[in-house]
This record gives C-alpha cells, sequence and structure tokens, in this order.
C-alpha cells in the first residue's frame, strides 16, 4: 500500500480510483465455518490464489539446457518451467532475433504440455541519474530501498513496461516471475514522464505497475 502519498493530481474530468478495501461479515463463530468462508472469498475476489502451479526453476546457459528441461518436465509431471535468475533470457531484448527465438521455445513446450516463464530484474540495479530514483532526503540517486534502482515513472522505466508486453505478446510465454519495484521507492525527481514529484510518484508507480499485472493476466 502505498503509504506516503501526498500529493496525487486529477486532470479536469478525470477520475481517481482509490486502494480497494475488501470486508468479510463472520456470521459464526465456528472456526472451521469462519475458515471456508475466507476461503470462499480469496476464490471470488481473487482466484488466481488458488493456482499453485508445480514448476522447475532453470538458471540455463543455453537453449539446450531449456529443451532438456522442458522434457524432463514433461515426463516427471511439472507443468511449467520458469528461467531463473541468472539465466540466458533477457526479456528486455525486443529484437527481432531474440523474440523470434524464444517463440520457437514456447512453442515447444506448449507442444509438449508445459508452460513457460522467466525472472525479469527491476530493481537493485543502477540504469543512469536520469533513470533511477531521486531520494526525498538527499535529493541524488541511492538512497532508494535497496540502493540503486529504478524508477517506474522515469522514461526507462515507461520502456521497460513495454519491452515485457512486447515480449509476452510475440513468445506467448505464460509466466513472468519479476523482482520489483519494490517496495514503493519514493521519487523526488520532477522530470521523470511517469509522475510530478515526490507527492505522487509512490501512487503513480503503483498504478503502473498494477496495470501491467493486469495486462499480463487478461
Amino acid at each position: 500500500f502505498p503509504d506516503r502519498v501526498t500529493n496525487v493530481r486529477i486532470a479536469p474530468g478525470a477520475t481517481l480510483e482509490s486502494v480497494r478495501s475488501f470486508e468479510l461479515l463472520m456470521d459464526s463463530y465456528d472456526r472451521e465455518q469462519r475458515g471456508m468462508a475466507i476461503q470462499r472469498m480469496y476464490k471470488t475476489v481473487a482466484p488466481w490464489v488458488t493456482e499453485n502451479p508445480i514448476f522447475m526453476h532453470l538458471v540455463s546457459k543455453n537453449d539446450d539446457e531449456v529443451l532438456t528441461a522442458i522434457d524432463q518436465c514433461k515426463t516427471t509431471g511439472y507443468e511449467a518451467v520458469i528461467l531463473s535468475f541468472g539465466s540466458h533470457l533477457n526479456m528486455e531484448d525486443n529484437s527481432a532475433a531474440n523474440l523470434e527465438r524464444w517463440k520457437k521455445m514456447a512453442d515447444i513446450a506448449h507442444a509438449k504440455g508445459v508452460k513457460i516463464g522467466g525472472y525479469s530484474l527491476f530493481s537493485s540495479r543502477r540504469i543512469s541519474e536520469e533513470d533511477d530514483v531521486i531520494s526525498p532526503r538527499t535529493g541524488k540517486t541511492g538512497d532508494a530501498f535497496f540502493g540503486n534502482a529504478p524508477c517506474f515513472g522515469s522514461r526507462w522505466g515507461l520502456a521497460y513496461r513495454d519491452k515485457i508486453k512486447q515480449f509476452f505478446a510475440a513468445t506467448g510465454f505464460d509466466i513472468w516471475e519479476n523482482d520489483g519495484p519494490y517496495p514503493g521507492d519514493v521519487c523526488a525527481s520532477v522530470t521523470h514522464p511517469g509522475h510530478h514529484d515526490a507527492g505522487d510518484s509512490q501512487w503513480e508507480q503503483m498504478k503502473i505497475q498494477q496495470e501491467l499485472y493486469q495486462w499480463l493476466n487478461q
């Protein structure tokens, strides 16, 4: 939840959609009945929380290792393979050759009844002085929760979002295992196109992230 939001601007004619909260009214003190009600609520408002695929985490160095893992998943009954941190997959490479390469891999996995996904790092790395989170305390980069981190509202951050969308649309990958942005770093930049200043940066970054998750889920 964005806890450091002080100044969200709403343009004329625009609307603000707040954070949503759900309350479940209990009709019993019975422990089992209350537990069943909570489970039913989550299945209704957030059905994806019931998904728990059996997957293999793979740190791959080349395509052959991915193909072997896909075959292993099919043989053993695993439902998916995820190319983990340190793998040779790069979702930010939106070249035609890279997209075609991973589309072929996804097609092979799907033909064998296996889903495929990959890891992508957002936070905990330095991009540039122009794109990294600027600390309201110091007025400089390098003071984010994990040291250096890009701002999702920066030009780089918005381009990252578009590259992830392009990758999934072009390849047919099934799973996105992302690392950040978190935990909602406040950014004091006044030049990033995705937010105005420190007062709305946490809120606007969260909206960008939410929209990406919703797009992927759809």
